[in-house]
C-alpha cells in the first residue's frame, strides 16, 4: 500500500455526484482493524480498516479505509490469497 501526505479527496456520492455504479451491492463478510506504517517514515502510523469478502474459495478482496465511521476515505484495496 502506498502513502502520501496529502488529504484525500472526499469520495464520490452515488446517485449524488453521478450515475450508480452498475451491479448489486456486495456485503462485506467480516471487519478487520490494523495498523500500517508509513514507507518513508517507520515512526508514523495509520490505523486501517479491512472489509473484506470472499472473490472464491482462495481469494479474499478488501477494501482498506482510514476509519470505521460513514465518512472514511478509501485508502487501497488489498487481494489475499490462501494457500
Amino acid at each position: 500500500m502506498s502513502s502520501s501526505d496529502e488529504n484525500p479527496r472526499p469520495a464520490p456520492v452515488a446517485g449524488v455526484d453521478g450515475p450508480t455504479p452498475p451491479g448489486k451491492p456486495i456485503k462485506m463478510k467480516q471487519h478487520l482493524c490494523s495498523f500500517a506504517f508509513y514507507s518513508h517514515d517507520l515512526g508514523r502510523q495509520i490505523e486501517a480498516h479491512h472489509y473484506a469478502a470472499s472473490i472464491n474459495q482462495d481469494v479474499l478482496q478488501c477494501a482498506v479505509y482510514d476509519s470505521d465511521a460513514p465518512s472514511a476515505h478509501l485508502i487501497g484495496v488489498e487481494y489475499i490469497r490462501f494457500r
